[in-house]
């Protein structure tokens, strides 16, 4: 199913997918009126939520994958 804007209910989004430890994470912009939400695992949440699940991810270490090289300071 196409996503549609809640506000302007226009069709055309810039959708970026990302994965964050482990879950599905996809920022959603309305082209037409620049409306803004997130969702996780398909499912509409805060962008709270999608910086907890961020914040946690870095502080377990779990963002690092296999052949990624890690930063050093």
């Amino acid at each position: 199913m196409e996503p549609v804007c809640p506000v302007c209910r226009e069709r055309e989004m810039v959708i970026i997918q990302l994965e964050v430890a482990d879950r599905d994470v996809t920022l959603l912009s309305c082209a037409a009126c620049g409306s803004r939400w997130w969702r996780r695992d398909g499912i509409d949440v805060e962008v709270g939520n999608v910086v907890d699940l961020a914040a946690a991810a870095a502080a377990s270490g779990s963002r690092r994958r296999k052949g990624r090289p890690s930063r050093t300071a």
